[in-house]
């Protein structure tokens, strides 16, 4: 479990605070069990939750948790509960008092890739930050409670070349840096750090196009290069429209890509088209 090994990595201290870390099952109930557990014996001031979210380019604090279990496979133990409430009383949703941009901020600060999310999905890891944040709003007020997701890590996507990952040493410096920022701003930032897939306008510069796009590192090299090498060719040329240069036009087509794979998965790329191209 690369969230784990990630973890287990971190230092005993960080900002002066003393880091406990527990394992949790990958199981519905049983989870949010045994951080009760550890709630009553160590009285923590945070509880910061780690899971992983393969696909995703950077580590990224969840923003909100919804009052939801709807498991798309089963977990570890054959539980798999579709369309039910976490708990009836709780309210639809809550929100990480984290603060969670301070957070991302820091991280992308140090050179770590992170970004805001606003889904943590309607798994295991939904399922423990929204019961974290459940404990906190009835029993624990003077907790402060979110989640982490990781992307993979290298081993994991050999086979899935269009997939990002990161080191799991990179993975743990992130979450240090994240619970650095954590425990030193009571208090959030106001900053853009949301998850973003392009730049709406991409600039040309002299040496290289500069874009702030979700695209796996391959990518940003090669656009990058063609960039540097000032390649003109027009790919795409229409009356009153902009030109695309094959930079340009690399960096669109594969951020596209990958977007689409994000929400549709793989199989839009086998799909059937009739003879119109639709």
């Amino acid at each position: 479990n690369p969230a784990l090994e990630a973890v287990k990595l971190l230092p005993d201290t960080i900002s002066g605070a003393e880091i406990i870390k527990l394992e949790i099952p990958t199981v519905f109930r049983k989870s949010l069990a045994k951080i009760e557990e550890a709630i009553e014996i160590h009285n923590p001031e945070i509880v910061i939750s780690v899971g992983q979210a393969g696909g995703r380019f950077g580590i990224t604090p969840e923003r909100v948790a919804i009052n939801i279990d709807d498991a798309r496979i089963e977990d570890n133990e054959g539980n798999q509960p579709l369309d039910v409430a976490i708990y009836e009383d709780g309210e639809p949703a809550y929100f990480s008092n984290l603060p969670i941009k301070a957070m991302v901020n820091e991280m992308k600060n140090n050179g770590i890739p992170a970004s805001v999310s606003n889904t943590a999905g309607t798994f295991v890891c939904n399922h423990v930050m929204y019961g974290v944040l459940y404990l906190v709003d009835k029993k624990y007020p003077n907790i402060r409670g979110g989640f982490i997701h990781v992307p993979y890590i290298p081993s994991q996507v050999v086979d899935k070349p269009e997939k990002p990952s990161m080191s799991t040493i990179d993975i743990s410096r992130g979450l240090e840096l994240a619970i650095k920022a954590a425990v030193e701003n009571s208090e959030d930032i106001k900053a853009v750090g949301g998850a973003e897939i392009m730049e709406k306008k991409m600039k040309k510069r002299k040496s290289a196009w500069i874009c702030r796009a979700a695209v796996s590192m391959a990518a940003m090299a090669a656009a990058v290069c063609l960039g540097g090498c000032g390649a003109v060719e027009t790919l795409y040329s229409g009356k009153g429209e902009k030109e695309y240069g094959k930079a340009e036009t690399m960096v669109i087509l594969t951020t596209e890509r990958l977007r689409y794979e994000n929400v549709y998965s793989e199989e839009i790329w086998t799909a059937e088209v009739d003879g119109g191209g639709t």
